[in-house]
């Protein structure tokens, strides 16, 4: 079998990417189900939570792109960027793939707006200073305490609905 049933009945097949079909539904459950750092965080803190508050920290034209930047790991995973690394090319490819794809469905930027990707460091020093990713005092983790977090702190970790709800909710205002 080279595919994957998503929760619409819908088919991903990573051999396909461009073929598939992207529903933002498939997206926001899977999404509300994937747990950030590998899991190795404070509660179930959800890729879906992170995507909607990164969506709030840039400008409106790149508000969309900032909750989709993720969008890949609702087929693929969430994959910490140091084992993708390791994984190498065709891990990234895929990935690669998949966003074109995701990209083409939604009408987004077929490369990430440096906006977005500076967006997403920033919500990694504001999980740092909410203690929600994993506590360290290691050097290279460090670097994101250096970020300023002055936009806002995540006061509590939604629940697996209300990160789905959230995520819908965002996504049609920036549709509307």
């Amino acid at each position: 079998m080279s595919f994957i049933l998503l929760r619409s009945g819908h088919r991903f097949d990573p051999d396909a990417t461009m073929e598939n079909t992207y529903l933002i539904e498939d997206i926001a459950h899977a999404l509300s189900k994937e747990v950030r750092y590998g899991g190795h965080c404070r509660g179930s803190y959800t890729v879906a939570q992170h995507s909607v508050l990164c969506s709030k920290l840039v400008s409106p034209p790149n508000a969309l792109c900032a909750l989709m930047h993720d969008a890949t790991e609702a087929y693929i995973k969430d994959i910490p960027k140091p084992i993708k690394a390791f994984l190498g090319a065709s891990y990234e490819d895929l990935e690669y793939d998949v966003w074109q794809g995701i990209a083409s469905t939604f009408n987004l930027p077929h490369k990430l707006p440096n906006e977005v990707k500076q967006a997403d460091q920033a919500m990694m020093a504001i999980e740092v200073a909410s203690d929600i990713a994993p506590a360290s005092s290691d050097p290279a983790w460090m670097k994101y305490n250096r970020h300023s977090t002055d936009s806002f702190t995540i006061d509590g970790i939604w629940t697996q609905p209300a990160a789905e709800e959230a995520f819908l909710k965002r996504f049609w205002e920036l549709t509307a």
